[in-house]
């Protein structure tokens, strides 16, 4: 029987960070993952980390940047309809996140280079090494080899489970066609991303968003995770505020993306 303190769905950047910070806890976890290998978005993405007051800025000698100036950048980049208190969280814990990327994953970042990100006042991002999101999966997975972490891939979350009381406490799993109960004796975390690659669902939440525009997403990214927490009574927001990066072909005028590790 397949019992866990915590199971976490989806092996990407925020699958990894849960499974390893809730094993480092005490908790028994596993990390599943639909597609053959690990990394989603995480993997193609460049990986760039904006953290005010890191140490890369003061080698540099940029002054200036707080906690405050991101929190303002944030709200004012997204056009102030951001939560305040998420944004608030991000910010506060952006530089925490990636000295613990640092210290105890072991990611390494460019010492002497950091990104500007548009509506950023400030140069605030941190650089993994190669740029792409490659170095951060590398060290996730050596860390959850490291704490014994089973990660199993071709392994698709169907199903949150609940209990008489309604809480969850498992998923109902598939690989091969053959289905398999994950007990979770603590939580659920669903780390599984959003749904870019999701032409149907995209275009319900934002008519806009149609087929006519192409994704800088994995495949995998079709929003089961989303699909299966409303199922199970979870409330979404926002869904229609989708981001784009309107990068385009100057001679054909083809909308693509250019930038980083992503083509």
């Amino acid at each position: 029987k397949n019992v866990y303190d915590v199971v976490v769905i989806g092996a990407g950047g925020a699958g990894f960070s849960a499974a390893i910070t809730a094993s480092d806890a005490g908790a028994k976890v596993v990390l599943l993952e639909k597609m053959p290998n690990v990394g989603g978005n995480s993997l193609v993405s460049g990986a760039e980390m904006a953290a005010a007051g890191n140490w890369v800025q003061k080698k540099l000698g940029i002054e200036g940047d707080s906690v405050e100036l991101h929190y303002q950048d944030t709200i004012k980049g997204g056009d102030y309809k951001g939560d305040p208190d998420v944004v608030r969280t991000l910010v506060e814990n952006s530089l925490p996140a990636a000295l613990w990327c640092r210290d105890v994953i072991g990611v390494e970042f460019q010492e002497d280079n950091l990104f500007f990100f548009g509506g950023h006042s400030k140069k605030r991002s941190l650089i993994p090494k190669g740029a792409t999101g490659l170095e951060f999966i590398q060290k996730f997975s050596a860390a959850a080899e490291k704490r014994h972490i089973p990660v199993i891939t071709n392994m698709k979350a169907e199903e949150l489970l609940k209990d008489k009381d309604g809480r969850v406490v498992g998923v109902k799993a598939t690989m091969d066609g053959q289905s398999y109960t994950f007990e979770a004796k603590k939580g659920v975390v669903i780390a599984t991303g959003g749904f870019a690659a999701n032409v149907d669902m995209r275009t319900k939440a934002n008519p806009f968003y149609g087929a006519g525009f192409k994704t800088t997403n994995m495949p995998g990214a079709m929003g089961e995770g989303i699909t299966m927490a409303e199922k199970a009574g979870a409330q979404v927001v926002n869904m229609g505020l989708i981001q784009t990066y309107p990068m385009c072909d100057p001679n054909s005028g083809a909308i693509e993306l250019i930038d980083d590790a992503r083509f």
